[in-house]
């Protein structure tokens, strides 16, 4: 599994601010029933998310990832 084919869901960021994600911050992220926080341009804290899903998905066996959602 590629981590740049993971999903990340940005609807409640949206709903939440009116605007896409972008720019330097802190950025939270569920990733599999936990919350993962990342210092970044949203592009790197992405990156980082998604390693960590892949991790994960290894480590309990998930062969198809469910998205990662990007917390308001």
């Amino acid at each position: 599994m590629k981590a740049s084919m993971i999903e990340v869901n940005t609807r409640n960021y949206l709903a939440s601010h009116g605007k896409e994600p972008k720019g330097h911050g802190a950025w939270a992220f569920e990733i599999l029933h936990s919350i993962c926080f990342y210092t970044a341009s949203y592009s790197n804290a992405v990156q980082c998310a998604r390693q960590e899903m892949k991790k994960r998905c290894v480590q309990f066996g998930i062969s198809i990832p469910p998205a990662i959602v990007l917390l308001p």
